[in-house]
């Protein structure tokens, strides 16, 4: 390989890389269709308007973005979900405590 440049074609199938992403958008002019929840607290949807998008460049990827907010009229599936506030943690036990230097 003088200079790097003669590979062959199992190098070159090698060197390919691909990106593959899978992202869901709100499309209001999309047909609706139902959305079985696979949860036991949360109805299913009657209309679900989200089309999928595959993005197969990586500059892409995150160009929507959404509010992290609770939209209004949504029903929440499990009001007060527990967390460490609503548990009732007694005691907390450590087994060990690493500090990287």
């Amino acid at each position: 390989m003088a200079g790097g440049s003669d590979i062959n074609d199992e190098e070159k199938m090698r060197n390919q890389s691909s990106f593959i992403f899978f992202s869901y958008n709100f499309d209001k002019t999309v047909v609706p269709k139902p959305l079985k929840s696979s949860l036991t607290n949360l109805k299913s949807l009657e209309q679900d308007f989200s089309k999928l998008k595959v993005e197969t460049e990586y500059e892409n990827v995150g160009q929507t973005a959404f509010s992290p907010k609770i939209l209004p009229r949504v029903k929440l599936p499990s009001p007060g979900y527990p967390s460490f506030k609503t548990l009732g943690v007694i005691e907390l036990k450590y087994d060990s405590v690493y500090v990287q230097k």
